[in-house]
């Protein structure tokens, strides 16, 4: 069995969504990581904005643990400032969406 379909068949359902109907800031986020794993970029992106940012944000972050130079500092607080807003953003978008 490859690591895609595992990852299929074992995708947790969301908690929240499943309690209120409504989806919660991470919904989509295992469907974009597989969609990204498959190749399919903008599937991803559709189901997950912030995830290749994030994984953009995870690496600088290890960089900067490992380097520690101050140029690296302000490069991770604004990736991490366009993560959050990517997040909030697409969460709203998706909430507001399913509301109307």
């Amino acid at each position: 069995m490859s690591l895609i379909q595992w990852l299929k068949e074992t995708a947790l359902p969301c908690q929240v969504k499943s309690t209120t109907g409504v989806s919660c800031p991470g919904c989509g986020f295992q469907r974009s990581v597989i969609a990204l794993l498959e190749g399919d970029l903008w599937t991803s992106i559709q189901h997950y904005p912030a995830l290749i940012p994030l994984i953009l944000t995870f690496f600088l972050a290890l960089l900067t643990l490992v380097y520690n130079k101050p140029q690296m500092h302000q490069w991770l607080l604004r990736l991490t400032i366009i993560d959050a807003a990517l997040l909030i953003g697409a969460w709203l978008s998706k909430i507001f969406g399913e509301l109307s």
